[in-house]
């Protein structure tokens, strides 16, 4: 078994404008956590690439958390099938939205 000490460091969504685009690597985990006073779950998602490991809170935009699931279910049938990861992610932020696409 292997174990990996982390300290995980939720980064804010860097996507703001757009025009704005950013290489994220390979997406290994999407999750959620309720936060006090009911507010709005705080959703996430875990990226990985071959220099580290990177959490970001996601915005509360539904198109772009199933686009996400998409790819995120995609990598976890290769990993099953026993091949490569599929998904490294480079997604864009558009006036209409977020886009995600394999670089």
């Amino acid at each position: 078994m292997d174990i990996i000490a982390q300290r995980l460091i939720v980064k804010d969504w860097p996507l703001k404008r757009p025009g704005d685009e950013k290489y994220f690597g390979y997406l290994v985990a999407l999750g959620s956590f309720p936060v006090e006073h009911n507010e709005r779950a705080l959703n996430y998602a875990d990226f990985c690439t071959g220099s580290g490991y990177s959490r970001y809170r996601l915005p509360y935009c539904l198109k772009l958390q199933n686009e996400l699931f998409k790819f995120l279910k995609l990598n976890m049938q290769m990993a099953v099938a026993g091949d490569s990861m599929y998904g490294k992610l480079c997604i864009k932020l558009t006036p209409n939205g977020h886009v995600v696409s394999l670089p």
